[in-house]
């Protein structure tokens, strides 16, 4: 006997494995992809992360943001210009989506 939601069921749960798989282990993921246009819609008067950054500091390099994303003017930043408390929260929770939205991917 078999039942007809099970195999495609299985299907599910096989690529919902293979995603987990896929997102073990150390990842590098581009900004772009983190903080899509949709997550910053909805926790930011930004349409995207490069308006956000340029609002704090035109034009910054990856080398000058990784000098300033601890900073307490960084956090105040995140803190006026977000849903968020400050940055660790923000990229905490980008995270987090991005996470559930790969693992889901395809489902």
């Amino acid at each position: 006997m078999k039942f007809k939601g099970f195999d495609e069921f299985e299907k599910k749960l096989n690529r919902m494995a293979k995603n987990a798989q896929e997102l073990e282990g150390d990842n590098t993921v581009s900004f772009v992809d983190l903080f899509p246009e949709s997550f910053m819609s909805k926790n930011t008067k930004y349409a995207n992360m490069q308006e956000f950054m340029d609002d704090f500091e035109p034009n910054m390099t990856s080398e000058e943001f990784k000098e300033i994303q601890d900073s307490d003017e960084w956090n105040e930043f995140v803190k006026s210009n977000s849903n968020f408390e400050d940055w660790d929260s923000m990229i905490g929770t980008a995270t987090e989506e991005y996470a559930a939205n790969q693992l889901f991917d395809g489902i």
